[in-house]
């Protein structure tokens, strides 16, 4: 899966304004629906399932890089795509984040304070007795 989701990942990084639309136009019936969904939330199911299988320092940088502009982008039509996986942000790890930011602080200047974005490794080291 890696040869296709590499390529398009370097596309979106590269020529963010041509691609993403093109794939937010594509509407694609798959087989296990009879309701068409864009090209973007196919490929980012996709990419979320095998982004684990991306090899090489390149790969993994293109793909987090584009991963990154699609989130910064705020895009409405990302705000409806689902992917599969486990929400890892919560009360418990949000406030101790390793001490980043805490969640009222967020509230007040969220410019200031982003949200803090736990790996699966912060979550179980944060999650652990200090």
């Amino acid at each position: 899966m890696q040869s296709l989701i590499v390529p398009v990942a370097f596309l979106i990084h590269t020529q963010f304004d041509e691609i993403v639309p093109l794939l937010e136009s594509l509407q694609i019936v798959p087989p296990s629906s009879s309701t068409a969904v864009s090209g973007l939330d196919i490929l980012l199911k996709a990419w979320t399932e095998s982004a684990l299988e991306i090899h090489g320092s390149w790969a993994i940088r293109v793909s987090s890089l584009a991963l990154g502009d699609l989130l910064a982008s705020n895009r409405p039509s990302l705000e409806s795509i689902r992917v599969r996986g486990d929400m890892i942000i919560n009360q418990s790890n949000a406030e101790r984040a390793c001490a980043l930011v805490t969640p009222a602080s967020a509230a007040a200047d969220p410019l200031l304070h982003p949200p803090v974005i736990m790996t699966r490794s912060r979550t179980k080291s944060c999650a652990s007795p200090l």
